[in-house]
């Protein structure tokens, strides 16, 4: 009996842990595409009288990278200027710039998404650099660019983005989703009668997994019915995070596949570096990771309520916790089992259990017994 009244409150802990991990992996799924959407798009240490370079916002984060523009004197073929494209904004950073002010930046799409080598320009503006270096771009078009970094674009299909609408959408899917099944836990601890089905049609019924009943009745469902519920809503949250997260690895990958097919060309630009970002490859995998790893949690809460042992089906413990015994979804027969069941009427149930099949019933102690009569006259 003790042994068994523990086992049951090291499996409530247990469960109780896997919930809190749970909404723990919840928030990581959600708050980490969040942060690589922002990221990239504030610049920090901007202020005139700061000392040292200005630095752009979560550079470590953007979704890829490559080098170009300003040619490196002292090492010919590469670049002392780096770019850096986030889901918002294309970025640079200039450590070695000849002013403070030009260290680092962030372009304005000229047409609303990213357009190169258009939006190159607008770079080499902010540097100051003489428009003669790209003097082969139109509308002149018959200058020569005397930037190698911009004349390799000569000949070169422009690249233009993809609209930053689809990724927004993603992004409020995901936070509005997060929000939704917060919403319903808070729901759930608190006024689960809020979550009554209110479906109007009957085939909606069938396979809606709102609790249906009284308010009585849904405040005493037990937990594994929580978990199968939960188990509809929490499977949202890695699937849009694999969303989001994707859709801005694709936007990275057409990037850098546009900027390795300009440089197999075999124009004399030198090694631009096209990488994607470690930090934004690592976070993504991890917020997916995050949300499955939500998901598994609530399925093992299921799974664990579900595991109950044979003297717990049996009904043979009945002192022990009755609350948490229903929690897993078991009852004791006997006071509570229907007739239909049993094939027995209630009269002859009251005060038994299927734990005690010895049990002499009322019925069976009256066939067992004659009856008693008028004695007979000798």
């Amino acid at each position: 009996m003790a042994d068994q009244a523990a086992t049951r409150r090291g499996r409530g802990a247990l469960k109780q842990g896997l919930l809190v991990v749970a909404y723990l992996l919840g928030i990581v799924a959600t708050a980490i595409p969040v942060l690589l959407i922002f990221a990239g798009s504030w610049l920090f240490n901007d202020e005139k009288d700061a000392s040292g370079p200005i630095r752009l916002a979560l550079s470590k984060l953007s979704i890829a990278s490559f080098d170009g523009i300003i040619p490196d004197p002292n090492n010919k073929g590469t670049y002392l200027l780096t770019m850096h494209l986030f889901p918002r904004a294309l970025g640079w950073e200039y450590p070695s710039a000849p002013s403070r002010d030009q260290t680092a930046g962030i372009v304005n799409p000229t047409r609303g998404t990213l357009y190169l080598p258009t939006d190159f320009v607008t770079i080499g503006r902010a540097l100051d650099l003489d428009p003669s270096a790209w003097g082969c771009f139109p509308p002149v078009w018959n200058d020569p660019c005397e930037n190698p970094f911009f004349a390799a674009f000569r000949r070169q299909f422009p690249y233009e983005g993809t609209p930053d609408a689809w990724t927004v959408f993603l992004l409020s899917a995901l936070v509005a989703c997060a929000a939704a099944i917060a919403a319903i836990e808070l729901a759930i601890a608190f006024r689960p009668s809020l979550l009554r089905c209110q479906c109007y049609f009957v085939a909606l019924k069938r396979v809606c997994p709102c609790p249906r009943g009284t308010r009585h009745e849904i405040e005493r469902l037990n937990s594994a019915f929580w978990d199968r519920y939960r188990l509809w809503m929490w499977p949202v949250v890695p699937v849009m995070t694999a969303l989001t997260c994707l859709n801005l690895a694709v936007r990275g990958w057409m990037l850098l596949a546009w900027l390795d097919r300009w440089t197999a060309q075999g124009d004399d630009v030198g090694d631009v570096r096209p990488r994607f970002g470690a930090a934004f490859v690592a976070l993504s995998w991890t917020a997916t990771a995050a949300g499955l790893g939500a998901v598994l949690c609530v399925l093992a809460r299921l799974l664990l309520a579900q595991r109950t042992s044979w003297i717990d089906q049996q009904g043979a413990a009945p002192g022990l916790e009755d609350a948490e015994a229903e929690a897993h979804g078991q009852r004791h027969v006997g006071l509570e089992e229907p007739a239909a069941r049993t094939g027995l009427p209630d009269a002859q149930l009251k005060g038994y259990s299927d734990a005690d099949p010895d049990a002499p019933l009322q019925g069976r102690a009256a066939e067992a017994e004659p009856s008693k009569g008028p004695p007979r006259n000798a």
